[in-house]
């Protein structure tokens, strides 16, 4: 399983979510939602931050 944690600069949310994972011992990437920021709209995304956990594929 990979988790990616998409974030925005300066964000207490994102902040305490990878913090809480960390803590936790879940391993996870951070994306920056700033590079995709029309992508996260056009999918309705309207606040920070963003989990996405993607499946082991074999």
């Amino acid at each position: 399983m990979k988790v990616i944690v998409f974030c925005l600069p300066d964000c207490q949310p994102c902040r305490m979510t990878k913090e809480r994972f960390a803590a936790n011992g879940i391993e996870f990437v951070e994306g920056s939602i700033e590079k995709h920021r029309e992508l996260f709209r056009n999918l309705g995304f309207k606040s920070a931050p963003v989990v996405l956990v993607e499946p082991d594929t074999g």
